[in-house]
């Protein structure tokens, strides 16, 4: 073999080996179109949950005169 393709199979084996660093990609999270109806959903259930325990307190209340 000639000298050049000695060094060229030599780099490409050295760049193959350089991409391999072993380590796997981070997952990312993916955004969907529904992301922002489900954070609207989750809102609206934090505040009904609030409005039952309000609703909670007063029939207490009420019962206990």
């Amino acid at each position: 073999m000639k000298l050049i393709h000695i060094i060229f199979v030599g780099l490409a084996g050295w760049i193959g080996l350089a991409g391999c660093n072993g380590s796997e990609p981070e997952p990312a999270e993916h955004e969907t179109v529904f992301d922002p109806m489900v954070e609207a959903l989750e809102k609206a259930e934090a505040v009904q949950d609030l409005d039952l325990e309000r609703k909670r307190r007063i029939d207490a209340e009420l019962e206990q005169n």
